[in-house]
């Protein structure tokens, strides 16, 4: 294999890489929306009767798509690209 198909192929899996780390990151975005309209609008016949529970389980919910969306962005900035781009 000659260099410069190597160097196609390799920017060629990156881009790719790259791709689905974005398509990820819209997915976290979307996702985190969507738990933010549930906040504000909760359903009465699902909170549970523990004060302060349903507090607790909000913040552990919204924390987990902040760390993955924390680890994509490296990662995607480890592939040679940009977040936003």
């Amino acid at each position: 294999m000659s260099a410069e198909c190597s160097r196609m192929t390799e920017s060629a899996i990156f881009g790719l890489m790259d791709l689905h780390l974005k398509r990820t990151l819209q997915t976290i975005s979307s996702g985190r929306k969507a738990l933010n309209k549930l906040r504000q609008n909760p359903d009465s016949a699902l909170e549970s009767t523990i004060p302060d529970n349903d507090t607790i389980s909000w913040q552990k919910a919204e924390e987990k798509p902040r760390k993955i969306e924390r680890r994509m962005l490296q990662a995607i900035v480890a592939a040679g690209s940009t977040p936003d781009s």
